[in-house]
């Protein structure tokens, strides 16, 4: 009787040690999670092209420089903000930083309609309008960094991959400008 009763209390004792075991790993499985994924992201790219409006509507449609269009008639920077974390986010100014300015100073791009608050995967795409000095300092990379910023102060920056299709738009837009220039 005392043998069965032993072996009773020695599996009860084996299947508590493995429930633990089991909650244990479950418990840090979820604190690694939250640590990982449980934050705010943002993707940040900026393009050049140029708006089409739709006839009858109020909207249009953005068409980078870098498609077979025969003319720039009004070129903008369309920056696209997108929220892929799993938090809401206030995105408040597009900054980007001179080479050629006083260490620690940035300069802030005008773009309407922030401060906005991103809901997870809300997307924000605004058109602005741009001088050529500011494209000129990317091509001649006398611009060190390009970012978005939050309220909180925390900066997302433009990622290589995206700077090197910025500039490369760049470079098309300039060919396409000096060539209606000889046109005209």
């Amino acid at each position: 009787m005392i043998e069965i009763e032993e072996k009773k209390l020695l599996l009860t004792n084996a299947i508590a040690i493995f429930a633990l075991f089991v909650s244990f790993v479950s418990l840090i499985w979820n604190i690694i999670r939250d640590l990982i994924k449980d934050k705010t992201k943002i993707k940040f790219s900026i393009s050049i092209g140029q708006i089409h409006l739709i006839k009858n509507q109020p909207s249009g449609v953005f068409i980078p420089i870098a498609s077979e269009t025969d003319q720039i008639i009004k070129p903008q920077l369309l920056i696209n903000i997108t929220n892929i974390g799993r938090r809401n986010i206030v995105i408040e100014r597009v900054s980007y930083l001179n080479k050629l300015t006083e260490k620690g100073l940035h300069h802030t791009i005008v773009v309407s309609g922030l401060p906005i608050k991103l809901e997870p995967y809300g997307v924000f795409s605004f058109p602005i309008n741009f001088k050529d000095d500011l494209l000129k300092d990317v091509k001649e990379e006398n611009i060190k960094r390009i970012w978005v910023e939050d309220t909180s102060c925390k900066k997302w920056y433009l990622g290589r991959k995206n700077l090197k299709i910025f500039k490369e738009l760049i470079e098309i837009y300039f060919k396409k400008k000096s060539i209606q220039e000889q046109k005209s």
